[in-house]
């Protein structure tokens, strides 16, 4: 059986200090308890042998990207304790301009400035999903989930990296193809990156030879059930526009 999850909050002694949050959590899972751990002293003070994080909480922690990424996509930046172990597994990461651990970092400060630099990166533009992060993280933060959001987040404020536009572009010819056929069709999506790229002519040479071994078809595939995920896109964007302020 797993652990309960339990997040411990320490205090300031001073009657007056100002509130602090500490990023103190050991989640529960079915491998060996983890997190940070806090020992009762004298009186009701709570007193840190060990601790990842603390910062002072604030009424704009609420409208925080952390908070959106809770709220909406259920990952929780405070449950890391920057241990590297998805830099450290992940395949791209050499790429990467911001580590991933780095990106969870700067969404734990909750701070704006560190927020527009997470969201102006290119290292949420190179994230491929493989979900080797999270299955190597011992607190289970879904950081591709993360990823997602951000790229959302950062298409809609308009800051994504100059640098990723033909990967904006691949993505969002990626999911309109998605919409319009129910599935990838792969001629249209093709075309539909091309015209956004203006890269027309580039590996026109493959195109004969997938036709060939039947990697490509003229016509969308069967099978796709355009109208529930019509309807899948129509909920998402109904949900982002009531999301907004």
């Amino acid at each position: 059986m797993g652990q309960p999850d339990t997040v411990t909050q320490m205090h300031d002694t001073a009657p007056d200090a100002p509130r602090v949050r500490c990023f103190a959590v050991k989640k529960g899972t079915n491998r060996r308890p983890i997190g940070a751990y806090f020992s009762q002293s004298e009186g009701r003070t709570l007193t840190p042998e060990k601790y990842m994080s603390c910062h002072h909480e604030s009424p704009s922690a609420r409208h925080s990207l952390a908070a959106r990424l809770k709220e909406v996509g259920e990952v929780d930046v405070a449950d890391c304790y920057q241990c590297g172990k998805c830099t450290a597994g992940c395949p791209a990461a050499e790429e990467m301009d911001v580590a991933p651990s780095q990106i969870l970092r700067l969404l734990q400060t909750e701070s704006p400035k560190h927020e527009k630099r997470a969201l102006e990166s290119m290292s949420i533009w190179l994230c491929i999903g493989c979900e080797t992060c999270v299955t190597r993280c011992p607190q289970e933060v879904d950081l591709p989930r993360a990823m997602d959001i951000l790229r959302q987040e950062s298409l809609a404020r308009n800051v994504a990296n100059r640098a990723a536009d033909d990967i904006v572009a691949f993505h969002k010819a990626f999911l309109h193809s998605i919409e319009r056929s129910g599935r990838v069709f792969e001629f249209g999506m093709i075309g539909d990156y091309k015209l956004r790229t203006g890269h027309l002519f580039q590996d026109l040479g493959a195109a004969p030879s997938m036709f060939l071994k039947g990697k490509m078809s003229l016509l969308p595939h069967g099978g796709g059930s355009k109208r529930e995920v019509g309807r899948m896109f129509a909920r998402a964007r109904a949900a982002k526009k009531e999301s907004q302020p």
